[in-house]
């Protein structure tokens, strides 16, 4: 399957992200350098019983890939850390893969368009400085 579909949802990272550069050849960016914070996380998947508690299932796992400008890729992946809950919003899509084993695998990747802090988490400290009004044409 190659179709991609919204994705909307928490996840919990389990490998930190890394940035790397690309030149796409089709798209809106085409031919012109483009950064890509890659980061693995996962979904945790629970059922709700008749008697009100919940079961623990499978978890889904992914791969999260965020497309942009080299500042905004760096900060991004400055602020993603191993074990964080992030709402990640964009479009998932399974990929078929040869292991090394040579059996087929399928791997869950996420074009992100948005990654946010799930502001709830434990063990999360937020400090924010108001930056000075930028001039027209500066990158954010």
């Amino acid at each position: 399957m190659n179709d991609y579909t919204p994705f909307n949802n928490a996840i919990v990272v389990y490998k930190e992200a890394t940035v790397s550069q690309i030149v796409p050849k089709s798209g809106p960016r085409a031919g012109q350098k483009t950064s890509v914070v890659e980061f693995k996380a996962y979904r945790p998947e629970f059922e709700k019983k008749a008697d009100g508690t919940f079961e623990k299932k499978d978890s889904k796992f992914f791969t999260v890939q965020y497309y942009g400008s080299e500042v905004s890729a760096k900060r991004i992946a400055a602020g993603i850390k191993e074990g964080m809950t992030l709402e990640v919003r964009g479009e998932v899509r399974e990929k078929q893969f040869t292991g090394k084993d040579g059996k087929t695998m399928t791997e869950n990747v996420i074009a992100a368009k948005g990654i946010a802090v799930s502001l709830n988490q434990p063990g999360l400290e937020v400090q924010f400085t108001k930056q000075k009004q930028q001039q027209k044409g500066q990158e954010r």
